[in-house]
């Protein structure tokens, strides 16, 4: 998680809202709005910050009851409501903080996760490859597309790219959901490969099998980079775009793999974010192709 996603969450969370309340009593004493306050728990539960708290109150009374109030002694409601004084206000505190440390993004931007280097060389390595997987596609006319290194955060291996218009930043996105799909499809493919194996077949069935599993990738890649061409470009038919495309799903299909990830500005608006694929269930991603394909030509046919 980088700081711009950890932002997003806080800016999320009601505060105010979402406050433990204590109704003072002697000897028991009623805890109140429990359920909000749950509901600020989980939205806040894989944060990396004030693990303290946050497990405090997953082993507490608080997180197994589905009752909004509750009466306890006193002792316990105090302690309780001092543990979520102490989240609440901890929280909002880091989210002033970063806001003011952390500039604001471009709606024309993505945010890019390279996969841990295991050493300097790698990391560049890796950011050539993404550069040149983005810049070949949106580099153009049609396009208007740039790449603009405008921040690198401290301490990892977050990116920040500025790429000049909507119009790349959708390709960008749309790049990176076929990805997404190649990769599902390959990983479906070496576990069949890996299931053959274990059948004990002759070796010539082996590779058999093996050729097929490679010829169905490549007709996956294809169709993907035909439906982004058809979506993006008015000309359909650009054999040297489709191979730009073609290089650049696979290029992210690879790097994803190990671990890359791609993301849409924190202020995108949400019709942009919706193209990115979640990277938190890339097990559920499945091909747009045709919906890609039919509006492309629909397109096509508004513009001749």
């Amino acid at each position: 998680m980088n700081l711009k996603q950890l932002i997003a969450i806080l800016r999320k969370v009601d505060f105010n809202g979402g406050a433990l309340i204590n109704e003072a009593g002697y000897p028991n004493s009623w805890i109140r709005n429990i359920s909000a306050f749950n509901r600020l728990l989980a939205q806040i539960q894989n944060l990396p910050v004030l693990r303290q708290q946050i497990d405090f109150f997953n082993n507490s009374i608080i997180a197994k009851t589905d009752q909004n109030d509750l009466l306890l002694k006193a002792e316990q409601s105090v302690t309780l409501q001092n543990n979520a004084n102490t989240l609440i206000s901890g929280l909002s505190i880091l989210l002033a903080t970063l806001d003011q440390l952390v500039p604001a993004d471009d709606a024309n931007s993505v945010i890019i996760k390279l996969p841990d280097p295991i050493d300097f060389k790698q990391a560049i390595d890796f950011q050539n490859q993404f550069f040149t997987a983005i810049s070949q596609n949106i580099v153009n006319p049609e396009i208007s597309g740039k790449v603009v290194l405008k921040e690198w955060e401290p301490g990892s291996f977050w990116l920040t790219l500025f790429l000049g218009t909507s119009a790349a930043v959708n390709l960008v996105a749309q790049i990176a959901w076929s990805a997404a799909v190649v990769l599902k499809k390959f990983q479906e493919y070496k576990i069949l490969e890996e299931q053959t194996k274990s059948l004990k077949i002759k070796n010539e069935a082996l590779d058999e099998i093996k050729r097929g599993i490679e010829e169905q990738m490549k007709l996956t890649l294809e169709s993907e980079a035909k439906a982004l061409q058809i979506h993006n470009f008015k000309k359909s038919d650009n054999h040297e775009q489709v191979e730009r495309l073609k290089m650049g799903i696979k290029t992210f299909m690879e790097l994803i793999d190990k671990g890359a990830e791609i993301h849409p500005a924190l202020n995108a608006p949400e019709s942009v974010k919706n193209l990115f694929p979640n990277f938190k269930k890339l097990s559920s991603v499945e091909s747009r192709t045709k919906l890609l394909t039919e509006t492309g030509a629909d397109q096509t046919k508004g513009n001749s």
